[in-house]
């Protein structure tokens, strides 16, 4: 990513839109930051790309969206909304053998499974764990190595703590006995979440998770069935929610229960085919279809 698009997707989280365009166009006119890698033509970029997109998406019969909370997203930002559907993905269950039996522990085991960065809201969960009393153990399963900087303030808030701990990355076929020797699955995302395919994989696997109520993440994590959300960067509210579990470990058993279906790759395969064949026949999208068989 180029550094004049991390600095128009900043600024159109403090400023807003309109804010993020003045200020492109203003540091476009000062030749000590034009002249700089990556600031060359910022503005004019930015701009070529909206036009290419927006005549782009002119054209297209369908603009397929992986949860609802996007239709008014995009919807917001200029696309037809006559023209969005929503097709969940499907998840790959090849690593799901229901072999491997649940390792039963007296502790609560919490484990944060994905990217390492500041947008996945990880030190939000350290932060939290520090707070805890009681019997826990809670493991970061990722790659150290994406975000150093960040890693080491993660370790560093951690400290003596013995009981966080750092696995580091995972492979597919690591999965399945990470997830049989998990309890809860923690994603205190901070940013918007298009799908939540780590949260998908534990409630296929039976855990239950505890998400920041965004994006994606709110299509499958039900609270009270298969577990429980939280405003994005609450640590507070995290740390109750996880406080409540270490106190009583019993409530588990509640959120383990069938909460609905976790739609695989061939299922989004075949309502793909259907949409295509709608799609020659010169059918408009189905308002709501999408939300049957989510959960």
């Amino acid at each position: 990513m180029t550094s004049g698009s991390k600095i128009q997707r900043w600024s159109s989280r403090l400023l807003g839109k309109r804010g993020s365009l003045a200020l492109m166009e203003k540091i476009a006119q000062l030749p000590i930051f034009t002249r700089q890698r990556g600031l060359v033509g910022m503005v004019g970029d930015y701009q070529d790309r909206r036009k290419t997109l927006s005549a782009a998406l002119a054209q297209v019969d369908r603009i397929l969206l992986p949860s609802p909370f996007m239709r008014p997203f995009f919807a917001g930002h200029g696309l037809p909304e006559e023209k969005m559907k929503v097709i969940q993905e499907g998840i790959d269950t090849g690593w799901f053998s229901g072999l491997i039996a649940r390792i039963e522990s007296d502790r609560l085991r919490i484990a944060y499974l994905g990217q390492v960065r500041p947008a996945k809201g990880v030190h939000l969960l350290i932060e939290a764990a520090q707070g805890l009393r009681g019997n826990y153990r809670v493991r970061v399963y990722g790659n150290m190595r994406q975000d150093p900087a960040y890693a080491a303030r993660l370790v560093d808030a951690a400290g003596k703590n013995s009981n966080i701990e750092f696995p580091g990355g995972y492979t597919r076929a690591q999965l399945e006995p990470i997830l049989m020797d998990t309890d809860i699955v923690v994603l205190p995302s901070i940013s918007m979440e298009p799908f939540g395919i780590i949260a998908r994989e534990a409630l296929f696997a039976g855990v239950p998770v505890v998400a920041s109520n965004t994006g994606g993440l709110v299509d499958v994590v039900q609270p009270g069935i298969n577990g429980a959300l939280c405003p994005p960067g609450d640590m507070t509210a995290l740390k109750k929610i996880l406080q409540a579990l270490v106190d009583d470990p019993r409530r588990l058993v509640n959120l383990r229960q069938p909460s609905g279906k976790i739609r695989g790759m061939a299922e989004e395969v075949d309502e793909l085919e259907q949409e295509y064949q709608a799609i020659l026949a010169g059918q408009k999208p189905e308002k709501h279809k999408h939300l049957e068989g989510c959960r």
